[in-house]
This record gives C-alpha cells, sequence and structure tokens, in this order.
C-alpha cells in the first residue's frame, strides 16, 4: 500500500525528472555481478542492484529428446511477451526437429516478497518463467538452438535456468533477463561426438572438453518502463510501481533490434508516448548491454587471475566506532587498498567524507543502516569487524559477550549472503567465541572456508614486545615474542622462553600478568570511558596490511592469528592462535607452539579449558533453538 501523500509526491517528483532516490526519470541504479557462483551448474550469475533487486540464475545442461511438433495453445489472459516473428508465423516455438530448446523456471524467496500476497508471487513466479520460455526459445532469443542439437529427430541438449529472487526491489523482470544473459555466457557445454556404426547413431560426452553456449552475446535485456502521470520512468522502485498506472517491457539485444514487446497495468499508453517509450528502451538496451558486457569482461579477469581488476576491496563494519575511525584512517593510508567501504548504524557518511580528504589513491564510501549493509560488503575481498560495546571497568571480554555476539553475528550472516567468498578479520570481543559465532554462520550459509578466517589477535604481539622492551630497555620494535591460545585473560599465552632473552622467574610472571591483562591498563586509564580503540586500530591495521600482502602474492609473511586450528585438537580445542604463515588463499601454513618451558606448559594447562568454554558458547549462540 502506499498513502495519497507519497503517490502525489513521487508523482510530481516524475513530472519534473526528481525521483526520491535522486536518479533522474531514465537513470539506472548501480550494477553488481557475480559469475560462477553455484559451484553444482554449467553455469550461473548473480545480478544486484543497489539498494534493490538481487537476483541468482542457474543453467544446468542436461541431454533430453527433441520434442515433436506442436502448435499453440491458448493465449495467456495477460499480454504476453511476445518475439514479432512468432505472432507471424502461429507456429510453437519447438517446430524445427534439429535443434534443442531451453527450459525456464523463477522462483521467489519467501523473504524477498513479503509485500505479496503468497499467490500472487506464484502467479508471478508462473509469468515471468512463461515468458523467459517464449522469448529465448522465439526467433530472436539470441541462442543458437541448433547449435544444441546432438542428433537431428532425436537428441539435444536441455538448457534449465532457474532464477530465484533473492531480494525484491523494483524492476524485477529486467534484472532476471541480465542475470539470464549472464548466466548464460558463464555456462560451459560438454563436447558431443556423434558417430555412426551398423546403421546405428551414437554420440559421446566428453565432460572435460567444453563449449559456449553459442549466441549468448545476442540474448537480449529487458528495459521496463513505468508510466506515472503524463511520463516514464526506468527501474522503478516498489513505490514508484504502486505509482504506476501502465507498464511496458520491451527486449532489445545488442544490434539494436526490437526482440519482444509486453504490456502491463490497467492503464492505457498514448500512441505518442508509446513510441517515445519504445525508442527510449531500445537506446538505453543498448548502454545496459554495454554496461553488462564490461562486468562480464572484468569478472572473468578476476576468476582467471583470482584478483579482482578494480583492486581491493576493504570493508570495515563498526567505522564509526572507537577501533573503526582510527583503524579507517590507517586503512586509508594502506596502498594495497583500492576501495575503503565504511559501514556502521550511524554517522558513517561524516567519517567517510572526512577520511576521504586525505590525499592517497583508495576511494572511501559510506554506508548507514541495515539497508546499506548489502551494499558495503558487495565485492569485498577482506571484511574487518571491530563493531561491538567497548569493556567497562571490571568487565571482562567474556562479559561483552551477550551484546557483542549478536552484532557479530547479525553482521556475519550479511556477510555470508553478500560476501561470501570475503577473508573475514574479527577484532570484535570476545574473540575466542566471536570466532566461532561467524564460522557457525557460515557453516549454515554453506559457504564457510577455514583458511578465510581470522580472530585478529596482533595486540597481544605488540603489547608483549612493547612491555619486553620497556623491562628490558631495547627497542620494541627489534623483539618478537610468540603468543598462542587466545585473546582474552589467562587465553593469552606468551612464549616468552622463545625469544632468546633472559628473564628471572619475577619478571616473567610479571610480564605475562601484564600481558594477559595489559587492556586493564586502558579501560582504567580512561577512567571507564572506552578501552584499547588506538592500539587495537593500528594492530587490525597491521594484519590487513599482512593479508593484503599475502593475498597479492607475496612470500614469506608470518602473523599470528587465532584460527581453526589443528594445534590443539588433541585437547578438545578448535580454534587457536599461533603463528599462521599467510598465502593468496588466506591460511597457507600453521605454525606449531614450538619448545615450552614448564611455567609455560602450566600456563597452556590453565588456558585449555577457559578456550573450550569459550569456544562451545560461541558455536551454541547461533545453534541455540
Amino acid at each position: 500500500m502506499i498513502s495519497v501523500t507519497e503517490r502525489d509526491y513521487i508523482t510530481k517528483g516524475v513530472e519534473r525528472s526528481i525521483r526520491a532516490d535522486g536518479r533522474s526519470r531514465l537513470d539506472f541504479r548501480d550494477l553488481h555481478l557475480e559469475t560462477g557462483m553455484i559451484t553444482q551448474a554449467s553455469g550461473s550469475c548473480r545480478v544486484t542492484l543497489e539498494g534493490g533487486t538481487d537476483v541468482l540464475v542457474g543453467v544446468k545442461v542436461e541431454v533430453g529428446n527433441i520434442e515433436p511438433d506442436a502448435e499453440t495453445g491458448e493465449e495467456d489472459s495477460e499480454v504476453p511477451l511476445r518475439d514479432p516473428e512468432d505472432l507471424n508465423n502461429g507456429t510453437a516455438m519447438f517446430k524445427d526437429r534439429d535443434r534443442g530448446r531451453i527450459v525456464c523456471n523463477v522462483e521467489c524467496s519467501p523473504s524477498a516478497t513479503r509485500i505479496f500476497d503468497p499467490r500472487d508471487v506464484e502467479n508471478m513466479c508462473n509469468e515471468y518463467g512463461q515468458l523467459m520460455n517464449r522469448v529465448l526459445n522465439g526467433s530472436h532469443g539470441g541462442v543458437d538452438l541448433k547449435a544444441l542439437c546432438i542428433i537431428p529427430g532425436s537428441t539435444c541438449w536441455i538448457l534449465n535456468i532457474d532464477a530465484l529472487v533473492l531480494d525484491y526491489g523494483g524492476s524485477l523482470l529486467d534484472n532476471i533477463f541480465l542475470a539470464t544473459r549472464g548466466a548464460l555466457q558463464n555456462t560451459r557445454i560438454p563436447r558431443a561426438t556423434v558417430e555412426q556404426s551398423d546403421g546405428r547413431v551414437e554420440f559421446e560426452i566428453a565432460d572435460e572438453e567444453t563449449e559456449i553456449v553459442r549466441g549468448w552475446e545476442d540474448v537480449p535485456v529487458a528495459v521496463s518502463m513505468s508510466k506515472i502521470g503524463h511520463r516514464h520512468i526506468v527501474d522503478a522502485t516498489p513505490l514508484e510501481e504502486l505509482c504506476s498506472s501502465a507498464r511496458l517491457t520491451v527486449a532489445v539485444n545488442r544490434r539494436g533490434n526490437l526482440c519482444a514487446l509486453q504490456k502491463g497495468g490497467q492503464g492505457g499508453i498514448e500512441p505518442s508516448l508509446l513510441a517515445e517509450m519504445v525508442q527510449t528502451a531500445k537506446q538505453l538496451g543498448q548502454t545496459l548491454l554495454k554496461k553488462q558486457d564490461v562486468l562480464l569482461e572484468q569478472e572473468g579477469k578476476r576468476i582467471a587471475t583470482g584478483v579482482d581488476p578494480r583492486g581491493a576491496k576493504v570493508a570495515v563494519l563498526g567505522a564509526a566506532g572507537g577501533i573503526g575511525q582510527p583503524l579507517s584512517l590507517l586503512l586509508k593510508l594502506n596502498p594495497h587498498i583500492d576501495r575503503l567501504s565504511l559501514y556502521d548504524i550511524v554517522n558513517t557518511p561524516g567519517v567517510a567524507a572526512d577520511i576521504s580528504h586525505i590525499n592517497t589513491n583508495s576511494v572511501v564510501t559510506g554506508h548507514k543502516g541495515p539497508e546499506q549493509l548489502g551494499e558495503a560488503l558487495r565485492d569485498a575481498q577482506v571484511i574487518v569487524i571491530p563493531a561491538g560495546v567497548p569493556r567497562k571497568p571490571g568487565m571482562t571480554r567474556d562479559d561483552l559477550f551477550n551484546t557483542n555476539a549478536g552484532i557479530v553475528k547479525n553482521l556475519a550472516e550479511a556477510a555470508a549472503k553478500h560476501a561470501p567468498k570475503a577473508h573475514m578479520l574479527i577484532i570484535a570481543n570476545p574473540v575466542n567465541s566471536t570466532v566461532p559465532i561467524v564460522a557457525e554462520v557460515f557453516k549454515k550459509a554453506g559457504v564457510f572456508d577455514p583458511k578465510r578466517l581470522f580472530g585478529v589477535t596482533t595486540l597481544d604481539v605488540v603489547r608483549a614486545s612493547t612491555f619486553v622492551g620497556q623491562t628490558k630497555s631495547t627497542n620494541p620494535e627489534n623483539i618478537n615474542v610468540h603468543v598462542i591460545g587466545g585473546h582474552s585473560g589467562v587465553t593469552i599465552m606468551p612464549l616468552l622462553s622463545q625469544t632468546g632473552t633472559k628473564f628471572t622467574q619475577e619478571e616473567i610472571e610479571k610480564l605475562t600478568h601484564r600481558i594477559q591483562f595489559g587492556g586493564d591498563e586502558v579501560v582504567k586509564a580512561k577512567d571507564g570511558t572506552g578501552s584499547a580503540t588506538l592500539s587495537m586500530a593500528q594492530a587490525g591495521a597491521r594484519f590487513t596490511d599482512s593479508l593484503l600482502r599475502a593475498l597479492s602474492g607475496e612470500k614469506g609473511i608470518v602473523e599470528p592469528t587465532y584460527v581453526k586450528s589443528h594445534i590443539a585438537e588433541k585437547d578438545g580445542v578448535e580454534y587457536f592462535s599461533t603463528n599462521v604463515e599467510l598465502g593468496t588463499n588466506g591460511v597457507s601454513k600453521i605454525h606449531d607452539i614450538g619448545p615450552m618451558s614448564d611455567y609455560e606448559k602450566k600456563l597452556y594447562e590453565a588456558a585449555v579449558p577457559e578456550l573450550r568454554n569459550n569456544i562451545k558458547k560461541g558455536v551454541e549462540f547461533v545453534n541455540k533453538a
């Protein structure tokens, strides 16, 4: 439903070529594309409009029988999306016996269509599926159906195209066409070899040899225009669609040919406006096709090289907080970052504007509120999560669990949806529990890769070097302390025996305690108004830089980090921090603990039950009923 005031506001704005989201009448929203997401499919493509519709299309290739000739059945109750030549010949799309076919199906995720009645959703999916079948199997569908024939009159390839609507933000049919074209570009068909023997015709399939879908380039895109008042717009939002009296969808191919038309809505379209809308669709369709081809080329390079041609994108979730702001500042100075995406529930646009004035080459964008979280995450190679509430006097990291666990879980769910292949860097405390939370969320989404999940424990090493340097009156930059275990209290285990420096037992005990509870010094010094934000930001920036350099191919980079590890599995500890060698896929090698003194072995014995409980708490938080 839409109020009279909203309708009037939108209608008057369209008359002046002004829309609520700042676009003009004929502007499309930004388009994002990713291919190869469904590993079991022959091809797939996901297309997302900024702040709007999200569609995933998969193509499955199978061998089938060529259908017999058939006459057209009854016409649809609504004006169908027709191929002009099909209207003239009056025969079915499968009149020839030497071609394959395409079978389309459209489904909507229940969460994507909450604004619709379930019956309307089913009818819409059926209608769109029929429309796609008509267009793609028609004479202007683009795909060379004859190239899908294996044995004339008998056997052919069938392209099963399944479109799933993940989110609805208007302009749905246009997005389905775009995602379908992208999926067909990404589809590979096994090579079929036909042989004749003793009067029999047989064929063999070579799965290791594949071919592209011939003619995918000529698959049309759809441009839907909504009539509002006396003018028309493209790429309508849901509210704009409610204000529309009529809709015209025009399918256009790369040659500028008009491939199909559909009229929708109860209102009429004047002949002069109809001609204007068709001309608009032909022009904008060409622009849309060129833009998609550029995106498909970039996606092909990303898949081939493992490197995004636009450069590294790093997203900071919680960017307006005490850690987030200085962390974002430090990341803006990092030469390995081309795009810096800042997200928080408040104040992020201001933080982004401020940081963007720094004269480095990275582009900064600010995103505020849950509705902009997906855009902040999309295409990110690295996601850093400092979000959460700070510690207060007397509060341990474990005390933070109930609040921060929910925050991290929600952010992880969004990351699993919008950036499932990103490397996740968890700063939000308590890290011993929040890392397992992210892992469980990713497991539920079917996208968990243990090589891409890191608990940032760098600050423990930074503190250890500093405190040892102060104790021994030496430069802390030259001191390397191996800190293992976790990231809170007794789970932090500095292995001072491995430094090569001699300590008294008193020094060892004092240093160990200070390293384990160094955060308390900062909390008390700030009189309870904050925690270790600046030093944590520096540690987070250091680890992010190390990971980015490793992802780009630099060798020999080792950092301490809390990851899924075999090191303490025998003691029932699934996640553990040790030195980890980073590589192009994230975790490359998990280093062993090395020799420990008797004192350090006691630290390990004290840490293990605490770690087990912390990890269990995180796992149960996600999996609880």
